[in-house]
């Protein structure tokens, strides 16, 4: 899934276009932040917490209204942006109830709600924004579905989900635990690509759920945040030490240190990019090898590469490449394919002397 939604990018190309960028910019990190918290924390939160809802219902509500903003956004975004609040709000009760050990009930914090994001959000949080239906064409599911049996994936029908509504990405998805495991793909995927790249698509999908990448992402990015956390303390013990008197910050429970607790965790992340990006990059290069073998369609692989080229640079620098793509480039992607393709010549072929 991609970090940024699809209309995000259209967005940015438009502002391009009309050389409006610096209009974006203050669209986008000035007016849009300072209105939405104005909104659901100066005007939302206060009135209901000082109604008969109180605190608890006030922090639920105002965690439902944020989002309910971006609604452009797909079901898992949705659902990333208000968990995230309520996360917010249980870290602040930890701050209070345990302030010498709420780095250790941080750490756990994160790990759960890392795997609500990647194996509860999908099966359960975006079918609330998005409707899924069984796949129509039998053609594509019984070749779908042949690969999952192949690889002791426990399905039985395919899904296909109306993600045009919010993007034009060609996208999908094999995820699930306990009995719960589904298979599906986006209307995009079915209007833009042939059978071939579709295969080469869900293979590479089953490669995640297959490979457990799920769960090695949650202990990689557990361990990141972990770091972070040892980072914060740290350096937000100091800080408060020496300006939080002239600031009015009295500790890590006050929640008038919650920019601080921002930007320290924003510089860690900044210097980990790279790290956290070659982290999912892995990944999605051992998916990308697991599918090919698995759906053995290399020419169809290699074309997905290139209509995902449409909002990911081809053929980026090693340097860039290392430090800011999370997925391998369209040119390693289609190396990989063409690879795998000249290793995989039918005997016959391989074996023909040159014709004259």
């Amino acid at each position: 899934r991609e970090v940024t939604p699809g209309f995000m990018g259209e967005v940015l190309k438009s502002a391009q276009a009309d050389g409006a960028l610096w209009l974006l910019a203050i669209a986008f990190c000035v007016a849009a932040p300072m209105s939405e918290e104005i909104f659901a924390r100066g005007f939302l939160y206060r009135g209901w917490s000082e109604s008969k809802l109180g605190v608890p219902g006030a922090i639920v509500l105002s965690s439902l209204a944020w989002p309910s903003l971006h609604l452009p956004y797909d079901g898992v975004f949705f659902g990333e942006v208000f968990f995230g609040g309520l996360l917010l709000v249980a870290c602040y009760a930890v701050f209070r109830r345990a302030p010498r050990t709420w780095w250790l009930w941080g750490i756990g914090l994160a790990c759960l709600f890392l795997a609500l994001q990647m194996l509860i959000a999908p099966v359960f949080i975006a079918p609330l924004f998005n409707t899924y239906k069984p796949l129509a064409d039998s053609k594509i599911s019984r070749s779908i579905l042949s690969m999952a049996s192949a690889n002791q994936i426990p399905v039985e029908q395919v899904f296909e989900v109306d993600a045009s509504r919010q993007s034009k990405r060609v996208s999908a998805n094999v995820s699930g635990i306990f009995g719960t495991t589904r298979i599906s793909l986006n209307d995009n995927l079915l209007k833009q690509c042939s059978l071939p790249e579709i295969r080469a698509v869900m293979a590479h999908e089953m490669g995640h759920y297959v490979l457990n990448h799920a769960f090695k992402l949650i202990l990689y990015f557990t361990l990141l945040v972990a770091g972070a956390i040892a980072f914060s303390f740290i350096f937000f013990e100091r800080v408060i030490r020496r300006w939080g008197p002239r600031w009015g910050v009295r500790g890590i429970a006050d929640p008038a240190g919650l920019p601080i607790l921002i930007i320290l965790f924003t510089t860690y992340f900044f210097l980990l990019t790279p790290l956290a990006n070659t982290a999912v990059r892995v990944t999605e290069r051992e998916a990308d090898a697991f599918g090919i073998n698995t759906a053995r369609e290399a020419d169809g692989f290699a074309r997905v590469a290139l209509k995902l080229g449409t909002y990911r640079k081809l053929d980026p620098s090693p340097l860039e490449e290392m430090i800011f793509f999370d997925h391998p480039s369209g040119r390693a992607r289609i190396r990989m394919a063409m690879d795998w393709k000249a290793a995989n010549l039918p005997a016959g072929d391989a074996g023909r002397a040159p014709s004259r």
